[in-house]
């Protein structure tokens, strides 16, 4: 009998939502020490990629033990995530554009010293803080154009009263003076320095400052210059990190109208090529990840961790024979049927062809696509002794549509693809960690509820209700796109049509093109409209696309509408049923794009109408109410 516990090892898969040290979850990946470089870095990871956790990782307020973390660390990492309802509102009341962007200036400076103040503060009792009213006196001077402050304490007091005056102002501007502006430039230059170098002991004059900024992607055009102004002063004391999610540069330029060069300025790493490009790497990382989870929940619930399964182990994990009995189970008429059917049409019905392809379906499958696909120069005959020999074109095709042909035997058998395994958990979660702790989470949530899974004496979890969980979560990530604000309900309506439209391909008897999710565009002049790449790019910053290099592009000599393909993401597949591996792309045209994210129906459902023409599937019954999602089951087997 389970124990009374609460939650499961997956139950927090936000970092806001961590009630313990982040350090008690951190997993260091393998590329973690890229952000040790003291160049300035620009990070870009899709939602749920761990970003937050990595800085946090970085950061002095989260250091698990202090002492240890100003002994072993090079730097003092402050984070300071941007709190967009207040950047949003330096805007509008008659002020002029460039008040408003000192304005800001002002306070983005002062709330990222404010945390750095704060957190010596903290630490005081462990450093030999020297010459601290002097330091006090200058810098509420420059802050507030006052020198009454004498300590540290006073001092984060003067920096608080300045950012209350801004947000004061900012809230009723109308009625309000233009309060004072701090002298912003000298302090991003001078205060780093000067603060470590009066602290004596930890070798602080060693060190420099990390400004670890969190959410740049949600500021506009004109604050990010202002805060890549603030980059070009880094120096060996101090360096900024900024987060993002991809796609959310907005601007390159700062304030004086200079261009951050990746060359001299800044550096950059994304994300979701690191674990994307390293899939073995990123595997083992999230094992990693989960076996930390299963060992700190054992610990707090006191579960003797010997008793647990390795953990990739608790997954049970078919195979693609079995899979393939799962499929074809009660269907061994309409396969005969279906097999006759085939030879007779192509006049190729001998009794040895028809009993081999009746003892093995698979082959009958790969045949059949080869004829189908057939060029003037291949006989059948050729085709059936590639068939029986086995040999290195039967091979290829085994390696190019085994996957495709599990896929398509599902959905043409109107049963549910089935999940299976650790790595296919991995799979599915496209690199985002958060994702794969939710998936974790649900599966266990239903093995304790249904298969009465119990931490004390584990069992193998089944592929069923691995199943089960991931289309519950597929199927949720699909419904909560519709919140993404403004635009949401024609990002969903999109990725609906588009889930379609690979879906049809995934159906299609032939398989002309191999498990698309994913696509690129082709335009006439090259280019692609402003609208398309506006609503191209939240997509891509909201992470429901993947955006990558198309290194097939037809264009190669120049940058054209087909450099990039937009990869749906994993999450997302399960819910129509597709692939989530990145085969042959979809190749829609700017019209065509621009009809899938016009959000008008009608002509959205006309392009789907087409290309399940295209694909051989449209008959007076097909279901094209494509606005309401099918949600999948599992079925008992």
């Amino acid at each position: 009998m389970n124990k009374k516990i609460s939650g499961t090892p997956f139950s927090e898969y936000r970092e806001e939502q961590v009630r313990v040290n982040v350090f008690d979850y951190f997993v260091t990946p393998s590329f973690f020490d890229q952000f040790y470089d003291t160049k300035p870095l620009l990070i870009y990871g899709s939602r749920g990629s761990g970003k937050t956790t990595l800085f946090k990782a970085l950061a002095l307020s989260d250091a698990k033990n202090v002492e240890s973390y100003l002994s072993d660390n090079s730097y003092i990492g402050i984070y300071y995530r941007i709190d967009l309802n207040i950047m949003a509102s330096f805007c509008g009341c008659g002020v002029s554009d460039d008040q408003w962007s000192k304005l800001f200036a002002h306070y983005f400076i002062s709330a990222l010293n404010y945390e750095l103040i704060r957190q010596v503060i903290d630490i005081k009792d462990k450093i030999d803080f020297t010459d601290e009213k002097n330091f006090s006196k200058k810098y509420a001077r420059l802050f507030s154009g006052k020198s009454s402050a004498v300590s540290l304490e006073e001092l984060k007091d003067v920096i608080y009263n300045e950012l209350y005056l801004v947000r004061e102002y900012i809230n009723n501007c109308a009625n309000q003076e233009y309060p004072h502006i701090g002298d912003f430039a000298t302090i991003i230059k001078e205060l780093p320095s000067d603060l470590l170098r009066a602290i004596r002991n930890y070798d602080f004059s060693e060190k420099i400052i990390f400004y670890l900024v969190d959410e740049f992607e949600g500021l506009n055009d004109w604050q990010q210059r202002s805060i890549l102004s603030f980059v070009k002063y880094s120096d060996d004391k101090h360096t900024f990190k900024i987060c993002m999610r991809p796609d959310g540069l907005k601007s390159a330029e700062t304030i004086g109208g200079e261009f951050i060069s990746e060359t001299d300025d800044i550096k950059s790493i994304d994300l979701n090529e690191k674990i994307l490009n390293g899939k073995d790497g990123y595997y083992q990382y999230a094992l990693d990840v989960c076996k930390k989870r299963i060992e700190l929940f054992c610990n707090k619930n006191n579960f003797d961790i010997n008793n647990i399964l390795n953990f990739e182990d608790i997954f049970e994990e078919l195979n693609f024979e079995h899979e393939m009995e799962i499929i074809l189970k009660n269907r061994g008429k309409e396969k005969e049927e279906e097999i006759s059917a085939f030879l007779n049409s192509i006049e190729y019905n001998s009794s040895e062809v028809n009993d081999y392809f009746q003892r093995n379906y698979f082959d009958f499958l790969l045949f059949r696509i080869v004829f189908l696909k057939k060029k003037s120069n291949v006989s059948v005959e050729d085709m059936w002794e590639m068939i029986k020999t086995k040999n290195k074109k039967y091979d290829t095709y085994v390696h190019n549509y085994k996957e495709s042909l599990l896929y398509y035997l599902y959905l043409s058998s109107s049963k549910n693809k089935i999940y299976s395994g650790f790595r296919t958990l991995v799979n599915i979660s496209g690199g985002t960690l958060r994702y794969l702790l939710e998936i974790c989470n649900e599966i266990f949530e239903i093995a304790i509820a249904n298969e009465k899974f119990s931490y004390e004496k584990p069992k193998v979890i089944s592929y069923k209700t691995q199943t089960d969980a991931i289309y519950e979560i597929s199927n949720k990530r699909v419904k909560q796109i519709s919140a993404i604000p403004e635009i949401g309900l024609n990002i969903r309506t999109f990725i609906i049509a588009l889930g379609k439209i690979c879906q049809a391909y995934h159906k299609e008897e032939r398989i002309s093109k191999i498990e698309p999710n994913h696509f690129s565009i082709k335009s006439s002049n090259g280019r692609i409209e402003e609208n398309v790449r506006i609503f191209l790019k939240e997509c891509v910053t909201r992470g429901v696309l993947i955006k990558c290099k198309n290194n097939k592009a037809k264009n190669a000599g120049y940058i054209g509408a087909d450099e990039f393909l937009y990869v749906l993401h994993p999450i997302y597949t399960p819910s129509f049923q597709i692939s989530w591996r990145r085969k042959q792309k979809i190749e829609f045209d700017i019209e065509e794009v621009n009809i899938l994210i016009s959000n008008n129906t009608l002509e959205i459902t006309k392009l789907i109408k087409k290309y399940m023409k295209k694909t051989n599937l449209l008959n007076e019954n097909v279901n094209l109410d494509y606005m309401q999602l099918k949600f999948f089951f599992t079925e008992e087997s």
